[in-house]
């Protein structure tokens, strides 16, 4: 396999610019844009590995690593939160991963709204979506940052706060701005971290004092992950209702929400709406990975490889004596894998260039990032056939807290022509002006003329 690729130039993790969609010179027939963004369109779409095979193939992995992202992921991620969380407005945060398409298709619909928590992210939201559509939550919050918040020509949707003294600022510089206050439903108050919010008994003696001031309390803002939770929401809710004139409007459920919790999340959504008595509640959430992770596939390059015992990787007796294998890649957790650090669970499959060669025995292994320190383990165990220098790795579901805008770091974009068709809201026999050059006979572009396609995409 190492014949087909080099790698072995490719130095700890050093970036360069690839030929990219994303990038000029892409011809017109089989490319589209959107949000100045340059993506691929196929009749069908292909599967994610068949992309990243032809990507990794042809530019023979000089340049490094890349991303590829698949556009339909994004409306299916949305489809799915409409069926399941309707009666919840989602409020994605630009922090989670700010791609240009990815905020594109995420807000061109009402479905989704935006969460910043910075100066430059409330800009940047601002060019995309209305005052209305965004809220703001930063446990940093500034003077300077409570001024421009409240200096706009409209009010933000909300602005979430942790303490009563940024309640306090914020309605002397403007009373008519919405505020959700951030509390936290642990019920240990001595171990609470703050980044959850106030303690429980905090919020309840702080919001009559709120309240006499005049500053706007519509809601709170809490972390609910479980059915631990529920009632202590509940009582909160009811409790907090019953001190503010205002009445409590908002609710936002936190970032917790991902599709294997959906249908169970909505449960105790429902249960907490029923029972906590408080009419016409809106609730909220802050999901980053439910709408993200799925869309992007994050391709490496084996830079380093170590026989190693197998015991000493997975840490079990039993597996003393066996061979066993430690890859270094060409990405660290400082770098792609730094969603590691944001508590994401990683995993890789090799990326064979000819699909028939990747098959083998399984082996104990290991992946070592660029680093080459002792934090930098992307994934600490695997079981891999045996690889070589050279070899791609692919790591899925690697769109939350990995993609970063000021990275210069190629991305390719792609979707099929039904997807296309909708976000353009018409059903289209062509793809673009002069589409029905090199027309096809409907066959599916994933068989022999592929690479042609390729290369009339991406260079």
């Amino acid at each position: 396999m190492t014949d087909n690729m080099n790698c072995g130039d490719i130095g700890g993790g050093r970036r360069r610019r690839l030929v990219s969609a994303t990038y000029e010179g892409v011809g017109a027939r089989w490319k589209e844009q959107l949000r100045d963004v340059s993506l691929a369109v196929y009749d069908e779409t292909p599967q994610m590995e068949e992309i990243a095979r032809k990507v990794a193939s042809h530019n023979s992995m000089e340049n490094g690593s890349f991303f590829v992202m698949d556009a339909s992921q994004v409306e299916g991620a949305m489809d799915e939160w409409s069926r399941s969380l309707s009666h919840c407005s989602p409020f994605y945060p630009l922090a989670c991963n700010d791609d240009p398409l990815l905020l594109e298709l995420l807000t061109r619909k009402k479905i989704c709204n935006l969460q910043v928590s910075t100066v430059a992210e409330l800009e940047r939201a601002l060019s995309l979506v209305s005052p209305s559509r965004i809220i703001f939550h930063s446990h940093l919050l500034t003077r300077k940052m409570l001024r421009l918040i409240t200096s706009l020509p409209d009010p933000l949707h909300s602005l979430i706060i942790d303490n009563e003294d940024s309640a306090m600022d914020a309605s002397s510089l403007n009373p008519y701005q919405p505020l959700l206050l951030r509390v936290s439903l642990s019920p240990d108050s001595d171990s609470i971290d703050l980044a959850m919010g106030m303690p429980i008994e905090e919020a309840i003696e702080c919001v009559p004092r709120l309240v006499r001031s005049g500053v706007a309390i519509v809601g709170i803002s809490v972390q609910l992950l479980g059915e631990d939770e529920v009632e202590r929401a509940r009582s909160l809710i009811h409790l907090l209702s019953t001190l503010s004139p205002y009445g409590l409007s908002i609710l936002d459920v936190g970032d917790g929400i991902d599709s294997q919790s959906m249908q169970s999340t909505s449960f105790l959504l429902d249960c907490i709406l029923e029972t906590a008595n408080v009419p016409h509640m809106k609730l909220m959430s802050t999901p980053g990975r439910f709408f993200a992770a799925t869309a992007f596939t994050l391709i490496t390059c084996i830079v380093g490889k170590r026989s190693m015992d197998a015991g000493v990787i997975t840490r079990r007796e039993e597996d003393g004596g066996t061979q066993g294998f430690v890859y270094e890649t060409n990405q660290s957790v400082y770098q792609c894998f730094s969603n590691r650090m944001m508590g994401e669970k990683v995993h890789c499959d090799p990326l064979p260039l000819i699909p028939s060669t990747g098959d083998g025995p399984a082996i104990e292994s290991a992946i070592l990032g660029s680093a080459l320190d002792s934090f930098d383990f992307p994934q600490r165990h695997a079981r891999l056939p045996s690889l070589s220098i050279g070899d791609c790795l692919m790591w899925k579901e690697m769109g939350a807290y990995a993609v970063r805008r000021d990275d210069e770091f190629p991305i390719y974009y792609y979707t099929g022509r039904d997807h296309w068709n909708r976000l353009n809201g018409e059903e289209k026999d062509v793809m673009s002006d002069g589409g029905s050059e090199g027309d096809t006979d409907g066959e599916s572009e994933m068989d022999d003329d592929m690479t042609d396609i390729f290369f009339r995409v991406f260079n």
